[in-house]
């Protein structure tokens, strides 16, 4: 959910950034929204929600691009503020599937472990259940 919040959010400064820019002003002269044949604002955002789609998730097709210095600056800042983003995420997801693999592996380790010893002391099956029941719950 955060993730659709934020890019309504970076897609709604993007149409700020296409507007804001006086097109009389030749040093910033021509905005993402001047390559646009719409006027029409639901498709407006649209196009700008997909900007930021493809900006922040790193893909960034090249179709929609800053035009003048303010929306070039902008969109480096998403680029970075998406890679940045995108590698915490990356590396969280690869932290938990670490984590549940070391955590599979111990108590796999655990398993064995009881079956060796029920092998070597003849232990009552009904024991060796509540142990590894036991065992179960903890991990």
């Amino acid at each position: 959910m955060l993730f659709f919040v934020i890019n309504h959010i970076v897609a709604c400064l993007w149409i700020i950034c296409g507007t804001m820019v006086s097109t009389e002003d030749e040093a910033f002269a021509g905005t993402w929204l001047e390559d646009r044949d719409t006027d029409e604002p639901g498709t407006i955002y649209m196009i700008s929600l997909y900007w930021t789609f493809t900006t922040i998730t790193t893909v960034g097709y090249g179709d929609i691009s800053g035009t003048n210095n303010i929306e070039r600056i902008f969109c480096s800042v998403v680029m970075v503020v998406g890679v940045l983003a995108f590698s915490f995420v990356n590396g969280s997801l690869s932290s938990i599937l670490t984590n549940a693999d070391s955590t599979n592996a111990i108590a796999q380790d655990q398993k064995e472990m009881i079956e060796k010893i029920q092998a070597d002391f003849n232990l009552p099956p009904d024991l060796v259940k509540r142990i590894k029941r036991s065992l179960l719950m903890r991990h």
